[in-house]
């Protein structure tokens, strides 16, 4: 059987988003029906509660943005963090089969 490779992150650690995370999240909510909308609130819920720090950091920036802004700048802060997710997810099922490293410099 051949060797597989552990997914790539950045030199900071943070997953790098791979073509098929991209395909398998539009496949899901473009195609299979499932709600993007309801998939960021589920995302800020959990932002909210396992990243108070960040939250609070995001929050007041935001704020410093035009209210009308307010809404757009913050669905595109969740819209990231929940396609980190689920690369970090892919990463962890990827990782406990994997067994060469592979880093991006």
């Amino acid at each position: 059987m051949p060797e597989q490779e552990k997914p790539a992150t950045t030199s900071r650690g943070m997953p790098i988003v791979t073509a098929e995370t991209i395909r398998a999240i539009l496949g899901t909510y473009t195609k299979g029906g499932e709600s993007w909308g309801q998939r960021l609130n589920e995302a800020k819920e959990r932002f909210i509660i396992e990243q108070p720090e960040l939250t609070k950091f995001i929050e007041a920036h935001a704020s410093k943005y035009p209210s009308e802004m307010l809404h757009p700048v913050l669905e595109t802060v969740m819209t990231i963090y929940s396609v980190l997710e689920q690369q970090a997810s892919s990463d962890q099922l990827s990782n406990s089969i994997a067994v060469t490293p592979k880093k991006v410099k």
